[in-house]
């Protein structure tokens, strides 16, 4: 399946906005740094400039993700 920049950023902002469980962090985390990839590979072939990224990264966010599980985990 192709995507263009366009389609590819609304599965972005689909994925930043939706309310997701402790236990999908992680997973989500991870499908948004490969669609984050993605929409930079297109908006490249598309001459497109992205702005830069406000707040966490997806890395930072994913981290923080892992610890709060570990916590969590801890816990019980």
């Amino acid at each position: 399946m192709k995507l263009n920049s366009q389609e590819v950023f609304m599965i972005k902002s689909a994925l930043e906005n939706s309310n997701i469980k402790a236990k999908d962090a992680i997973f989500v985390a991870e499908l948004l740094k490969k669609v984050n990839k993605e929409l930079e590979t297109q908006a490249e072939k598309e001459g497109i400039t992205l702005p830069a990224p406000a707040g966490a990264s997806v890395d930072q966010m994913a981290a923080q993700a892992q610890q709060q599980m570990a916590e969590t985990a801890a816990k019980k």
